[in-house]
């Protein structure tokens, strides 16, 4: 018995030792993280190759046309991320079809949402279909749908949605009101 507590006690200072030794290795990144993690103005202050409004679509200089379907005021599934007690919540369909000479990688479509005054996050409510991205890459010639929705904190009815989108290096301005 005296042999197995020796044992252990030998490893368990061992492990201390060597998880000091080891933290000791890396480089310090304090200060490395200078970003306050907002950069929306990344994607709303870029100038716009394109502008619409919901209901509407757009030929951008690339050759993709996209159109954003009319906003509508919608009930978020109890399993959908980003949605505020409270909050105006709308949705809309976006179609991108693809006329441009190159293939749509679907992590080059993004978007960034304001409503004035009020917060806007983006909604990803799988139980809704609401999956905020294409599914695929689209390819040339190739035509991809799908629904994006919107929490706004504070916002009524009737607030303005001003919506910027990025397909690849294009830029588009949409507007309207929400439902």
């Amino acid at each position: 018995m005296q042999k197995n507590t020796s044992l252990i006690a030998k490893s368990t200072i061992s492990l201390i030792a060597l998880a000091l030794l080891l933290s000791g290795c890396s480089k310090s990144t304090e200060g490395a993280n200078t970003s306050s993690g907002e950069n929306d103005a990344l994607v709303t202050d870029a100038k716009a190759t394109g502008e619409t409004t919901f209901g509407s679509s757009v030929k951008l200089p690339s050759g993709v046309e996209i159109s954003f379907g009319a906003l509508s005021s919608y009930k978020p599934s109890p399993y959908a991320s980003n949605v505020t007690p409270g909050a105006l919540t709308n949705k809309f369909e976006v179609t991108v079809i693809n006329n441009g000479s190159e293939t749509i990688d679907p992590t080059m479509v993004t978007f960034s949402q304001g409503s004035g005054s009020n917060v806007c996050t983006d909604l990803l409510d799988g139980d809704n279909g609401i999956n905020g991205t294409l599914a695929s890459a689209l390819a040339k010639g190739e035509t991809g749908k799908f629904d994006y929705a919107v929490s706004c904190i504070d916002a009524k009815k009737g607030d303005p949605l001003f919506l910027t989108a990025t397909v690849g290096a294009d830029v588009v301005k949409v507007s309207g009101s929400l439902g």
